[in-house]
């Protein structure tokens, strides 16, 4: 299994030598919730952009606010007729149980009311 670990908050990089295959890219950083992206590799350059957010960032905007609550409430409400995509949920689970529900809707709530320097974590 070949690793590459990038560090740093560089807006571009690069690897090297990458023998042709299908690789996972996860891309990780502190109080951001961590993404998954396969990228396959041949003969030619290939480009693979990602975005993380931050935990509770459900609009994925940068900031966690009223914004967020209310789309996860629709969400709570109505998961049928206001889905999230899979990063959304992970980033929506704001209480890390592996459900969205109300207890997340409240916490993100209690958050957004008093922000703290360590934002839901």
């Amino acid at each position: 299994m070949m690793e590459a670990v990038i560090k740093g908050d560089a807006t571009g990089y690069s690897i090297a030598d990458v023998p042709a295959g299908t690789y996972t890219m996860k891309v990780m950083k502190k109080n951001h919730v961590t993404r998954e992206y396969t990228v396959t590799v041949g003969s030619e350059s290939v480009t693979q952009d990602a975005k993380i957010c931050l935990l509770g960032d459900v609009v994925a905007d940068g900031s966690v606010d009223a914004k967020d609550i209310l789309k996860l409430r629709k969400h709570v409400a109505n998961p049928s007729a206001n889905p999230l995509s899979d990063y959304e949920l992970m980033v929506a689970d704001v209480v890390t149980d592996k459900v969205v529900d109300a207890k997340d809707v409240l916490k993100l709530r209690k958050y957004v009311a008093n922000p703290t320097p360590n934002p839901l974590s």
